[in-house]
C-alpha cells in the first residue's frame, strides 16, 4: 500500500484506561493523514478486554476512540476516513467535532453464503443462461482478463480505478495467491468477460476488491454466474461472511441486494464538522468588509 499511495504507513497501539486496546495502520503524506482509496476501510481492530458488564465495555471503547481522534490530529487528519462496517458507536468522534456520514454495504453470512433461495429470480435465471451459453469461470492468475474487464468498465462507467496490471501483479505477490482471490469469467471462447478479485484471511470477512464486466457481456449473465463461483468456493474456508464493500450508488446497491445480503451500515468521518451556513456567510462579509477598508485607507 505504502507503493502504490505513495503514503508512509503509520501503526497506532491504544490502550484504554479501563481496558481494551485499539490496533490501527494509518497513512501518511506530507499533507498529512490519507486513506489510499484502494483499501475499503481503515485498517483497524478493536479488542476489548472480556467483561460481562456491557457498561465496561462501552467505557473501554469510549476511552480508546477518544484517544484515536487525539492521534490522528496529531498525525494531520484533514481528509474523510472510512471505519470498517464493526464499529457503530461514533459518539466519541461526533464528541470531539468529527462528523460521520452514515455509508451502506451489504453483508452476506457464512452459513448462507452461496444459497441460492435467498437470490432474485433474476439472479438465478442469470446464471442458468449464462451456462447454456457456454460460461465458465476459472480461479486462476489471468491479470490480463482482470485488466481487460477492469477497463472496460472504467469506460462504460466513466471513472477510474487507478489499479494497473502491474498493481494487480504486486498485490497478489505481496499477499499471495490464497488471500488474493481472481475469479475470472470466460465466453465460449474463452475470451474475458468478467473478473472479481476478492480479499481473504482465515477468520474475517471477504472483503469484494474489485470488479469488472466488459461491455460486450454485461447482459450475458456472466457476472452473475461468477458470483456464483466465487461464493461456492469461499463456503469451503473459514469465514465470517462476505462484505460487498459498498452499496452506495442505485445501479450497484440494485444489483448486490439481489443475492440477499443484510443491508449494514458504516461510517465515513470528517475530520471537522463543516461551518453553519449562516457562520460561513458572516465570516465572507466580515472578511470583504475588513478587505474593502484597507483599500480605502490605502488609496487615501
Amino acid at each position: 500500500m505504502e507503493l502504490w499511495s505513495g503514503a508512509t504507513a503509520h501503526r497506532l497501539e491504544l490502550d484504554g484506561e479501563h481496558g481494551g486496546r485499539f490496533s490501527a495502520v494509518v497513512y501518511r503524506t506530507r499533507r498529512g493523514v490519507i486513506q489510499p482509496r484502494f483499501m475499503p476501510y481503515l485498517g483497524c481492530r478493536f479488542t476489548p478486554t472480556p467483561s460481562d458488564h456491557l457498561h465496561k465495555l462501552a467505557l473501554q471503547w469510549l476511552d480508546v476512540a477518544g484517544q484515536l481522534v487525539t492521534q490522528l490530529r496529531k498525525l494531520g487528519w484533514r481528509r474523510r476516513l472510512t471505519l470498517p462496517p464493526e464499529l457503530t458507536d461514533m459518539r466519541p468522534f461526533s464528541w470531539r467535532g468529527c462528523l460521520p456520514l452514515p455509508r451502506y454495504t451489504y453483508y452476506l453470512d457464512s452459513a448462507a453464503l452461496g444459497h441460492s433461495d435467498s437470490w432474485s429470480r433474476r439472479i438465478r435465471r442469470s446464471i442458468k443462461t449464462a451456462q447454456e451459453e457456454g460460461y465458465t469461470v476459472e480461479r486462476n492468475h489471468d491479470l490480463d482478463a482482470v485488466e481487460y474487464n477492469l477497463r472496460s468498465t472504467e469506460q462504460r462507467q466513466a471513472f477510474d480505478y487507478s489499479v494497473s496490471k502491474e498493481m494487480l501483479r504486486e498485490g497478489e505477490d505481496a499477499l499471495g495467491a490464497e488471500a488474493f482471490r481472481i475469479y475470472n469469467g470466460y465466453d465460449q471462447n474463452h475470451q474475458p468477460a468478467c473478473s472479481v478479485v476478492v480479499l481473504y484471511r482465515a477468520g474475517a470477512m471477504v472483503q469484494d476488491w474489485l470488479a469488472g464486466t466488459s461491455s460486450e457481456h454485461l447482459q450475458s449473465g456472466v457476472t452473475q454466474l461468477v458470483r456464483e463461483t466465487l461464493f461456492a468456493d469461499l463456503k469451503r474456508l473459514e469465514i465470517a461472511g462476505f462484505d460487498f464493500c459498498g452499496a452506495n450508488m442505485p445501479a450497484v446497491a440494485a444489483a448486490k441486494s439481489e443475492f440477499g445480503g443484510t443491508l449494514t451500515p458504516f461510517f465515513q468521518m470528517e475530520p471537522r464538522r463543516p461551518y453553519p451556513v449562516k457562520r460561513t456567510a458572516k465570516r465572507l462579509r466580515d472578511y470583504l468588509t475588513r478587505h474593502r477598508r484597507r483599500r480605502q485607507a490605502t488609496t487615501r
